[in-house]
């Protein structure tokens, strides 16, 4: 017997994810919101503009909830809330909270980010800022690509970056599973 390939493998994963997302769907009437954990994990570049130019790791752990309005199956609204940490390799550690509102579909949406930000720099540095952005989340709002400005005072300097994220909801997949589970047993009962 032959081992599982790339092929074979992508195949059983994206059809696994179908019946779970089908089935999911199936227990929510069609314009019920329905609500997406998130504990979100998104890394990237750190485009620093000024007062230096440099380009440093960038890393976003943040929760919260989002929350669809509409039909599951067609054009919905997005609506949520975020909570977490930014780290920056330049050394810039903030905690950051903010709205999350958006349009899409299961396979594809687009939200607009704006997170108010506040921490310090490895220095002991007090620093305040904002991040606003445009994020895309693509399959049932497992990944996510962010496209931001962040701007923060500290040390006496506005700083400005350009922030390209790309990052994974790891609380969506079990939620997923255990939504498909229930809506099993809900069947064959």
């Amino acid at each position: 017997m032959k081992g599982m390939g790339p092929g074979r493998l992508l195949t059983a994963a994206a059809l696994g994810l179908a019946s779970v997302l089908v089935s999911s769907s199936a227990l929510a009437a069609d314009d019920d919101p329905f609500p997406i954990p998130l504990f979100r994990v998104n890394m990237g570049p750190a485009i620093h503009l000024a007062p230096e130019r440099v380009v440093t790791f960038a890393l976003d752990v943040t929760t919260g909830l989002d929350v669809t309005v509409g039909e599951l199956d067609s054009t919905f609204a997005l609506f949520g809330g975020e909570l977490g940490y930014t780290y920056d390799a330049y050394g810039l550690h903030h905690f950051n909270a903010g709205p999350t509102v958006g349009v899409g579909n299961v396979i594809a949406a687009v939200s607009y980010r704006p997170k108010l930000m506040a921490g310090s720099d490895e220095a002991g540095v007090s620093a305040i800022g904002m991040r606003n952005a445009i994020a895309g989340h693509f399959i049932a709002d497992i990944f996510m690509l962010e496209l931001g400005h962040q701007f923060s005072s500290y040390a006496g300097e506005l700083h400005h970056d350009v922030r390209v994220l790309i990052g994974v909801n790891v609380a969506a997949p079990p939620y997923y599973l255990a939504l498909a589970i229930a809506g099993l047993n809900r069947i064959f009962r």
